[in-house]
């Protein structure tokens, strides 16, 4: 006789690698501050020194680098695409590549995104992938793949063609999980059905259409609304993990005229008015993004047209100063450059010290705009910051920076009694009766007097030298008049008003040191401009001879250019952290004696060529982190900065992905990852897709699993350069057979053997007892393998009766 109990036990897992898939990352911004779903306008160039000369003949205006790119975003652009790569080999023109750290720098200065386009033919996949690093190693802010006619027939059929373009795409996806891309493509599916559409824009964030109306022989309407419908069929018709392949769309319009037909402004109106306005749009949340191919192309009059239409979301913030500005000084100007995020104004206050006694404004409303300072004193350090309002009504305002202005050689103003004898604005002007030509020992061999009256600070006749000061700053004021003898008839004290926006007397006597310039006063600063004077008065007391007269002869104006000054940091470096693979940016503002130079240094070792006011790292990577500083001098003195630190946050990786496994109903199951990142990243564990609350660390625990729990276990690694998801590991739950004694045979020699049919690769515990109620005492253990298993009770052999059960 047998008693037979069962326990329930544990279970395991399983793991399944999807494909070898990255998925590209979930809607958001990429790194530089692209957003997908928003991305304003653009244009393309495709030969990088027609659009700097003149872009095509049609802008004079532009004539190198840092003038197209400022006036490609005047124009209300976001961003440029230009062509960096033909398949496996870098592009060219006239042997040199076009696409540099040089023109990234130029494009990011004028407050551009700026991304490089891959002419993608997949006969070379690995040369692509290196292509691609390539572009994002000169600082892109993000990669088009162009893929056109070789994609269709390309590996000879459709799952050749998959494999080829998810090899490439996954590759750079892995590689640079966290930058912008595009597919740029055919605008009807239905003409060309073989490229692996969908692969591609698995991988990238953005779909970019090629509208080219004219060429496609119809209107920009008709053209918008069958690219729409097309790719909406195609949208449609994805599943599985192919719906993360649906992503914003980006239409490329036609902004070129050719044999087809003539561009005008009226199209590029209705192209925009079309994407605006069409129902059920194809994009997601409708289309927020154009961009037309060519610029060095596009006629003048198609540039009004771009810059006047808009399709991205209104701005509800204030503009962003995208940069440091830029100050290019003179002696007496300076010119203060910035670009914002949106149409915007432009003030700039600027004064001595950071209370601003000043400001200058440029009200047009632009993206980049230069506002021009004058009146400036040479060799003087000021203050300033700039401002920008939009249309929204919203101020955004930079920090506190300094320039310092040139030195400059000032002639010496000289202002003589005689009018005619005043040239460049200077000029003399006489109140009351003077007596005139009165030939002496005098400035140009005469002078003028008048007689003294005797109620001092209260003249009846003046003579006012008026300087036209072209160089504001500090002047020592010289006065020349012929003098008499001690006791003769020139006054004492003759009174010299000097106003230079306040009014300060210094009184001389003209009976000594005459005939030739007496310095009168010291360091009176006088601004640009005809406002400031030095009068002669007649306002004496009476000396013993009576009858006093005051000369008027000449007045002199001697610039005092300021002290020279060692170098003075106003405002220093600041720590970073960006992104690996971003652009890091060190700014220091300095005054001091022009001209200043600069050494930046890494580690405390100069970097070569790093010899501006900033220092820009393309490409930032983790060996390029740790301390920096810059080392300026001039010809009286040096200064370092402190130490700053640049932090290069490494996105996330997954070395070892977690794995699938079986296992049966109530046992406890462990998934684990591992991951690297800098900052250490986080976790969140999922559940068929879903998050799992409070599930957030390297590992997780699932205890007691029933049926319920099984599927696919994945987990996100985030932190703040980017995430990445696992593959899916599969829990597998098997529910525990009943245990079940097969036989129960008692041997000739009393003992029992019995056959015991349980799950495979599980413990069994085999119980006895001699009576009823039973006592249970543990016989054995043991691992089953598959199949029944036999066991010999050897201790029965005395018992008349025994009770078995039977656990797993």
């Amino acid at each position: 006789m047998s008693l037979a109990s069962r326990r329930t036990g544990v279970s395991t897992l399983l793991a399944l690698v999807v494909f070898g898939f990255l998925p590209s990352a979930p809607a958001g911004l990429r790194d530089g501050g692209v957003d997908p779903a928003n991305m304003g306008r653009g244009s393309w160039i495709y030969i990088l020194p027609t659009a700097t000369a003149g872009l095509g003949g049609n802008v004079p205006a532009v004539s190198n680098l840092t003038s197209l790119m400022i006036y490609l975003k005047n124009q209300g652009l976001q961003y440029v695409v230009i062509k960096a790569a033909q398949a496996e080999t870098v592009f060219t023109v006239s042997g040199n590549p076009q696409f540099t750290p040089t023109v990234v720098a130029a494009a990011h200065a004028a407050g551009l995104k700026i991304f490089g386009y891959l002419y993608t033919a997949g006969q070379n996949v690995p040369g692509e992938i290196a292509m691609a690093d390539y572009i994002f190693q000169q600082g892109a802010d993000g990669l088009v793949y162009d893929a056109e006619i070789e994609w269709e027939t390309v590996g000879g059929n459709a799952a050749a063609r998959s494999a080829l373009a998810t090899q490439l795409c996954s590759a750079v996806r892995s590689n640079w999980p966290n930058k912008f891309m595009g597919l740029s493509t055919w605008p009807y599916r239905a003409v060309h059905p073989n490229l692996p559409y969908k692969e591609f824009a698995y991988h990238c964030d953005v779909i970019m259409p090629q509208a080219y109306w004219i060429e496609l022989g119809v209107t920009p309407t008709a053209c918008v609304t069958r690219v729409n419908n097309e790719w909406t069929s195609w949208k449609n018709g994805l599943t599985g993990i192919w719906t993360n392949a649906i992503k914003p769309f980006l239409m490329t319009g036609q902004g070129w005229s050719s044999s087809s037909g003539t561009v005008t402004p009226a199209q590029i109106t209705e192209f925009e008015n079309a994407l605006r306005t069409i129902a059920n749009p194809v994009s997601p949340g409708g289309f927020k993004a154009v961009d037309y191919w060519r610029a060095e192309l596009h006629p003048a009059g198609i540039w009004d047209a771009i810059r006047t239409n808009f399709l991205a979301n209104p701005y509800s913030n204030a503009p962003v100063i995208q940069f440091v500005p830029t100050v290019t000084v003179g002696a007496t100007t300076a010119n203060i450059a910035w670009p914002t995020d949106q149409v915007a104004d432009g003030v700039v206050e600027y004064g001595l010290s950071s209370g601003y006694d000043h400001a200058s404004t440029n009200a047009s409303l632009l993206w980049y705009r230069t506002v021009s300072l004058s009146g400036l004193s040479p060799d003087t350090t000021y203050h300033f910051r700039v401002g920008s309002k939009g249309t929204n009504n919203l101020a955004g305002v930079s920090a506190d920076y300094v320039f310092t202005t040139t030195t400059v050689a000032v002639s010496d103003i000289i202002i003589d009694q005689e009018p005619a004898n005043n040239t460049g604005g200077n000029a003399i002007a006489y109140l009351g009766s003077w007596t005139a030509n009165i030939t002496g020992s005098a400035y140009l061999g005469s002078f003028r007097y008048a007689s003294g009256i005797f109620n001092l600070g209260f003249p009846d006749r003046t003579a006012r030298f008026v300087p036209n000061i072209a160089t504001a700053g500090n002047y020592d004021v010289y006065a020349a008049w012929a003098a008499s003898a001690t006791g003769g008839n020139r006054c004492t004290n003759a009174p010299f008003r000097i106003y230079n926006g306040s009014l300060t007397t210094t009184r001389v006597n003209q009976e000594a040191n005459g005939n030739s310039f007496q310095l009168i006063a010291s360091h009176k600063f006088f601004p640009q401009g005809t406002a400031s004077y030095v009068e002669l008065g007649n306002d004496v007391t009476e000396s013993g001879g009576g009858g006093d007269i005051v000369v008027a002869d000449a007045v002199k104006l001697v610039y005092v250019p300021p002290l020279p000054s060692p170098p003075s940091i106003a405002t220093p470096p600041q720590n970073l952290t960006v992104n690996q693979g971003n652009l890091a940016t060190f700014t220091v503002s300095a005054a001091g004696t022009a001209p200043l130079a600069y050494q930046w240094k890494h580690a405390n070792t100069n970097i070569p060529g790093a010899t501006a006011s900033s220092y820009v790292k393309v490409n930032a990577q983790p060996a390029d982190a740790g301390t920096y500083s810059v080392v300026i001098t001039n010809s009286f003195g040096a200064t370092n900065s402190a130490l700053v630190v640049l932090t290069v946050n490494i996105p996330p990786s997954i070395t070892i992905q977690p794995l699938e496994q079986t296992v049966r109903v109530g046992s406890n199951v462990t998934f684990t990852v591992t991951a690297t990142g800098t900052p250490a990243p986080a976790y969140q564990w999922r559940f068929n897709g879903t998050n799992l609350a409070g599930a957030h660390a390297d590992s997780y625990q699932r205890p007691d699993a029933q049926i319920a729990d099984a599927g696919d276990y994945s987990v996100v690694v985030t932190n703040a350069a980017g995430s990445v998801t696992s593959s899916n590991a599969r829990l597998t739950v098997s529910p525990w057979q009943p245990l079940q004694f097969q036989t129960i045979t008692r041997l000739p020699d009393g003992r029992v053997q019995f056959v015991i049919m349980g799950n495979s690769n599980a413990t069994l515990w085999i119980d006895h007892a001699p009576s009823l109620p039973p006592v249970w005492l543990e016989l054995t253990n043991l691992l089953t393998p598959g199949g029944p298993v036999t066991f010999t009770d050897d201790g029965a052999t005395n018992d008349p009766q025994r009770f078995y059960r039977a656990r797993q």
